[in-house]
Formats: C-alpha cells, sequence, structure tokens
C-alpha cells in the first residue's frame, strides 16, 4: 500500500488541481501545481507508485536485492595481527597471514620474513650410501680336494667331492658336512670322524670314531 505522506501530497495536488481551474488568480494556483509537482513525483517513484504490488518501480519491475558488499581486513586487525606473529618461525603461520590481510601493507612484511625463512632453511642432508659389507670367506669354502689322511695306524688319501661325497683309496666312503670351519666326516657304516679345519686351511686335525687323533693335510 502506499505511504500516508504519499496519499497526502496526492490529495494537495488534486486540490490545487481543482483551484487553479475555478480561482480567478490562475497564476497562483499553477504556482502551487508547479511546487507540488515535482514533491509528488519524486514521492511517487520512491514509493513504487500506487500500480501493483509493493517492492516494484514504476516500470512494473521486481527490485533487485542489492549484493552484499566485500568486508575489507581494517588496517587496525592486521596490525594487531602482525604483532603477534611479527617473530614467528612458521611459513605456514605467514602464508595463512597473507591470504587473510594479503591487502594490507603488513602482507609485505609477511612476505619478506617469510622469504627470510625460507632461504635460512637448512637443506635436507643426503644420506651417503653405504659400501657394500666385505664378504667373510667362509673356513668351510673351497674345502673339496685331495686330502692326506693320517690317522693312528693307518694312512691314505681321501677325495672330498664339493657335492658333499667323499671317497678314500683304502675303499671307504662316506659323506662330509662343515660349519664355520668345523667338519663331521660320517663314513659308510655309521662311523663318523670330528675335524677343525687350520687357519691357513691347508691342515686339519681331530677325533676319529674311536676317539683316536685322526689329521688330514692337502696336497
Amino acid at each position: 500500500m502506499p505511504s500516508d505522506n504519499w496519499l497526502m501530497l496526492w490529495i494537495a495536488f488534486a486540490s490545487a488541481l481543482i483551484a487553479a481551474s475555478s480561482s480567478a488568480d490562475s497564476s497562483e494556483a499553477t504556482r502551487s501545481l508547479t511546487d507540488l509537482l515535482p514533491i509528488v513525483l519524486a514521492q511517487a517513484g520512491s514509493t513504487g507508485g500506487a500500480i501493483g504490488k509493493q517492492n516494484k518501480s514504476i516500470s512494473g519491475g521486481e527490485d533487485q536485492p542489492a549484493e552484499p558488499a566485500l568486508v575489507q581486513p581494517s588496517s587496525n586487525e592486521a596490525e594487531r595481527a602482525w604483532a603477534i606473529i611479527k617473530d614467528t618461525t612458521s611459513p605456514g603461520v605467514l602464508q595463512a597471514y597473507i591470504k587473510q590481510f594479503g591487502s594490507t601493507v603488513y602482507s609485505n612484511m609477511a612476505r619478506a620474513r617469510l622469504r627470510e625463512l625460507q632461504a635460512a632453511a637448512p637443506l635436507q642432508p643426503t644420506t651417503a650410501a653405504q659400501p657394500p659389507m666385505p664378504q667373510t670367506k667362509s673356513r668351510c669354502d673351497n674345502f673339496g680336494g685331495t686330502w692326506q689322511w693320517h690317522s693312528r695306524l693307518l694312512k691314505f688319501d681321501v677325495v672330498f667331492n664339493a657335492n658333499g661325497s667323499l671317497s678314500a683309496t683304502n675303499g671307504l666312503t662316506g659323506t662330509w658336512s662343515c660349519t664355520d670351519g668345523t667338519f663331521i666326516i660320517a663314513w659308510i657304516g655309521g662311523l663318523t670322524d670330528h675335524l677343525v679345519l687350520s687357519a691357513d686351511g691347508k691342515e686339519m686335525s681331530g677325533t676319529s670314531w674311536a676317539g683316536n687323533p685322526i689329521s688330514g693335510t692337502r696336497y
């Protein structure tokens, strides 16, 4: 509905119009109409006129709501925040500050501080490749070959094969195994000798299945 002020103005304008038509002094009535007409028209434009419903302009179109203005951070807020974080050592804090207050003069100081931190950041040390550990040669390696066997009563040659088998020149056969330089000679028939290899790998000595001392020398 039109406002009361608008109705009163239209009533005053209508009265002035009637007076102008019946008045002998038409110039005075005309001046009244001239004074009232701009006010009436302005009021009509501001209230949307008497045509249609409220929230419509003179042309009849819907009034568009005004877009909200973007709120810019004040320099006081930027100054207070900068006073708190200016000595930070966290790049992330400075980046967040620049994002929030990038339009203020303090953002330049924040960018300078960020560059200082990035320049002073230590380089990540590179881990040097470790040289491979030297392979320790087992005392059991390269044991195969022909050995001269010495027992309490007998002397004969024994051939140690790489596949773990052995044979002697006296006709005996069997198998052998080695663990860190300690050899077990298992002769056919269940007789077992135990011997230890010397540091230079050229001799071995130990006890026979009967408990007698035995030894061997590599050819």
